[in-house]
């Protein structure tokens, strides 16, 4: 579970309240597991949405980067994609947490709470979902406008999801060796002594009184 960095007096009444301020959101951010993805699949959506409106002419020198097929082809390939996506990331993430569990009996029970604050991990999911979002987006404009059906489709958009889905192929390699290396005991202690390490540097802060603010000590 998450805790804030610090906790201080809230006034009033000499009751206790969380202070929150920049390092709690970005600790809060980093400890978090859908930040990174939700921000990613966002971006995938902006550059869906400008990439959708780019036009390559047949003689342009973008032709041949270009998406070949016809718009049913695109859409069949958009819904492949998506649909392998999701399959993909429930895969991963079934047997990311069987793996940990096991790993957490054996070893150390840190392993579930470093597995959220893993930047590979976060960058993986962070692939994954930008595809998925991605290529589910662009059903909406890929051979239909305005609820007609068209063979008027932004071709260069559709081998944007083609690069995302070998990324995200890429990825998947990417994951297991790095998952393959995260639960060895080694690995495990060198996190152990990093975290504790960081922690040691980082400043703390002692309660005041009620209504007055903390200040930071120096251990």
């Amino acid at each position: 579970m998450l805790t804030p960095t610090y906790r201080a007096a809230a006034g009033g009444g000499g009751e206790d309240g969380w202070v929150t301020g920049r390092a709690g959101l970005r600790e809060v951010a980093a400890a978090s597991l859908w930040v990174s993805p939700a921000v990613w699949a966002v971006v995938a959506l902006v550059a869906g949405t400008v990439i959708s409106q780019v036009t390559v002419d047949p003689g342009s020198g973008w032709a041949p980067l270009a998406f070949q097929g016809t718009a049913d082809d695109a859409r069949t390939l958009l819904i492949t994609i998506a649909s392998t996506v999701v399959t993909v990331i429930a895969l991963v993430l079934g047997l990311t947490v069987v793996a940990l569990q096991l790993s957490s009996t054996q070893f150390s029970p840190r392993l579930l709470r470093n597995f959220l604050r893993d930047r590979p991990t976060q960058r993986v999911l962070s692939v994954f979902l930008s595809t998925f979002t991605y290529s589910a987006a662009g059903l909406y404009t890929v051979g239909v406008s305005s609820g007609i059906r068209t063979e008027q489709f932004p071709r260069l958009a559709v081998t944007g999801a083609i690069l995302l889905l070998f990324a995200s192929l890429a990825m998947v390699i990417y994951f297991a060796d790095h998952l393959a290396h995260s639960i060895q005991i080694d690995a495990i202690t060198d996190l152990v002594q990093r975290g504790t390490v960081q922690a040691l540097k980082r400043p703390r802060r002692r309660r005041g009184c009620a209504g007055e603010p903390t200040a930071p000590v120096r251990g």
